[in-house]
């Protein structure tokens, strides 16, 4: 049986949010007509990821669906969580049916099935739409994805990596965005390290007070035009992430914020891994 990963459902359900109209007036037709007063309905979302790939699943008893549209399910509320959908009818306004939740006309109650977009999360799901498919969501296949970097950039990178995940996960978000840092800078060093071929010189040199400054000078010269200063941006991680969160004042850093960091920590890795050959020689 073909498998949906969680990571793969909500990178899918991203870009089918991405695509829904802006609200407007007008439209409340088109939302009863689309996802019965919604902006997105799983039952439908799951129908159309199967069809794709060849696989009716509206014949299938209730056992057999399960493991097929989990994942989507999980998915919707793993972005509610986020705060980027919400439970039951865009625009529920009062209405309501005797014994059920959600409106009364043309739009069933919430079940599980209907999702609506926060104000915030349309704006959210525009940008990721374009970026996701770099970031999957689930921790064990993000830690997977970093650690294919593990031979490049060494395992002082790969353990700040693991643990920046694992703070994600478990909420401590101040730490996941100072471990992302802290593993950028493991990139940094371990380039610099390549380029000049004396791992003490490049250590002694870290540790002065332009110490960053000068490694990142000595990784970018020589390059071509345009690719040392897309490294150096690149690298923009570390003068937030890893010197504002490692700070010893108190903090409002969040959820988006670290996810946000790692998220830059991969694009970090992936262009400084396509591009290794060009900065270290």
């Amino acid at each position: 049986m073909p498998k949906l990963h969680f990571e793969d459902a909500v990178n899918f359900l991203i870009e089918e949010l991405a695509k829904i109209p802006e609200a407007g007036p007008g439209q409340t037709s088109a939302r009863q007509q689309r996802a019965y007063g919604s902006d997105v309905w799983i039952d439908l979302v799951s129908r159309q990821y199967w069809d794709s790939r060849g696989i009716q699943i509206s014949n299938m008893s209730q056992d057999e669906i399960e493991p097929y549209v989990a994942p989507l399910y999980d998915a919707a509320w793993e972005l509610c969580r986020r705060g980027v959908l919400r439970p039951a009818a865009a625009v529920p306004a009062g209405q309501s049916s005797a014994n059920q939740i959600g409106q009364r006309i043309n739009a069933a109650p919430f079940f599980g099935d209907g999702y609506s977009l926060t104000a915030w999360g349309r704006e959210w799901v525009r940008k990721a739409a374009s970026e996701r498919t770099t970031m999957p969501s689930a921790p064990g296949r993000l830690t997977e994805v970093l650690h294919q970097f593990k031979v490049l950039f060494g395992e002082g990178y790969a353990q700040r990596a693991a643990e920046a995940v694992s703070d994600w996960r478990t909420g401590n978000y101040l730490s996941a965005c100072t471990m992302a840092g802290a593993a950028a800078e493991s990139i940094l060093i371990a380039a610099a390290i390549s380029k000049s071929e004396d791992e003490a010189k490049v250590l002694s040199e870290y540790r002065t007070s332009r110490g960053r400054t000068n490694v990142i000078k000595l990784v970018t010269a020589g390059t071509a035009t345009g690719l040392g200063e897309r490294f150096t941006n690149a690298l923009g991680i570390l003068a937030y992430w890893r010197d504002d969160a490692g700070h010893g004042t108190a903090s409002t850093i969040g959820e988006i914020e670290a996810h946000e960091a790692i998220s830059r920590l991969l694009r970090l890795a992936q262009f400084t891994s396509d591009n290794w050959a060009a900065l270290t020689n």
